[in-house]
C-alpha cells in the first residue's frame, strides 16, 4: 500500500501530483487539512472524479463522506481517545474502511480489530516535523490482522526499505511535498 498525505498548505501543482499518485492501483490519498472549514474541504473534494474519491481518505469532517461517496475514514490518536470502540465498530459495520495512527508498537497491537490499517511513526527522521527522530521499531511481535504502514521521513531513497523492516506499506508527506519537483518523485515510485 502506498499513501500520500496532504501537506498542511496547498501546493501549486497539488491536484496534478495527487492524480498522478492515485494512478497506482494500491495508492490512497489522505486529506488532512485540520484548519480547513467544511466548505473548503467540500470544494477540494469536488475536484476529484468518482474513481479518485474511492481512494480518498478523510482525516476530519467525516460527515462529508456520505455526500461525496467516500468510504475511508482516518481517526488520529486524539480522535481515537474521544470515541468509543462501539461507535468505531458501527462505522466498520456500515462498510467504512477505518485507519488510525500510533507511535508505539504496543498501542498498535492493542487496536480494535475494526481498523484496516494504521500508521506507525517515525520510521526515519521526519522531514516535516523538526526534531522528530526515527525510532527503531522491532516488528517481530506485531499483529498481522491490521496492515502496518510506515510513516515519517519516507523519501524516494528509502521507501523500499519499509518492506524489509516488516511494514505492509509506506506513507509520504515531506518526502514528496518538500521536494522541488514533487511530480518527479511520484514518477519514480509509480
Amino acid at each position: 500500500m502506498k499513501i500520500l498525505l496532504s501537506n498542511s498548505r496547498p501546493h501549486p501543482q497539488e491536484m496534478d501530483i495527487i492524480r498522478s499518485f492515485l494512478m497506482n492501483e494500491d495508492a490512497l490519498f489522505h486529506l488532512r487539512r485540520y484548519d480547513w472549514e467544511e466548505g473548503q474541504v467540500a470544494d477540494f473534494l469536488s475536484q476529484f472524479t468518482n474513481g479518485e474519491l474511492e481512494k480518498v481518505v478523510l482525516n476530519h469532517h467525516h460527515f462529508l463522506a456520505t455526500e461525496f461517496g467516500i468510504n475511508r475514514l482516518h481517526f488520529s490518536e486524539q480522535d481515537r481517545s474521544e470515541i468509543d470502540e462501539e461507535k468505531l465498530q458501527r462505522f466498520a459495520d456500515a462498510r467504512f474502511i477505518l485507519s488510525t495512527s500510533v507511535h508505539e508498537l504496543e498501542t498498535f497491537n492493542k487496536l480494535p480489530a475494526c481498523f484496516t490499517y494504521a500508521f506507525l511513526s517515525p520510521v526515519f527522521d521526519s522531514i516535516s516535523k523538526e526534531g522528530y527522530k526515527a525510532v527503531n521499531f522491532d516488528l517481530s511481535h506485531r499483529r498481522k490482522d491490521i496492515q502496518l504502514i510506515g510513516l515519517g521521513g519516507i523519501t524516494k531513497n528509502n521507501y523500499k526499505n519499509v518492506f524489509e523492516m516488516g511494514f505492509d506499506g509506506f506513507a509520504f508527506l515531506g518526502g514528496v511535498w518538500a521536494e522541488s519537483n514533487p511530480l518527479e518523485i511520484i514518477n519514480i515510485i509509480n
